[in-house]
């Protein structure tokens, strides 16, 4: 599993599925992505945790991987962007102990 953290945004869904970001690091060879897809429980259901931190930022929690090399993640989106299509994400709102407060229906993508 992978966390993120999302500042500065009102909202933590996206119409995409997965969240992606970009970095910069000596101790993973340079330039690097940060992809973040939905975990899959029950019955083949997509969902993320989200906990909502102390200073109103957004820690989302799913599937993630490092990825150094291009053509790897453009495998991983083409993969994604077939998988997802009909799909609903789930956001699973947990408590800083990890305790399920609430699950929201995310966006049919």
């Amino acid at each position: 599993m992978g966390k993120g953290t999302i500042g500065n945004r009102t909202s933590y869904k996206n119409l995409r599925g997965y969240y992606l970001s970009r970095d910069y690091d000596e101790k993973v060879g340079g330039k690097f992505s940060f992809l973040l897809e939905p975990l899959i429980g029950n019955d083949e259901e997509l969902f993320f945790y989200i906990h909502k931190t102390e200073d109103g930022k957004f820690e989302i929690t799913g599937e993630g991987y490092i990825i150094t090399e291009k053509e790897s993640l453009n495998r991983h989106l083409r993969n994604l962007r077939k998988e997802l299509p009909g799909k609903v994400i789930w956001y699973y709102h947990i408590d800083k102990d990890g305790n399920l407060i609430r699950k929201e229906k995310g966006y049919e993508l």
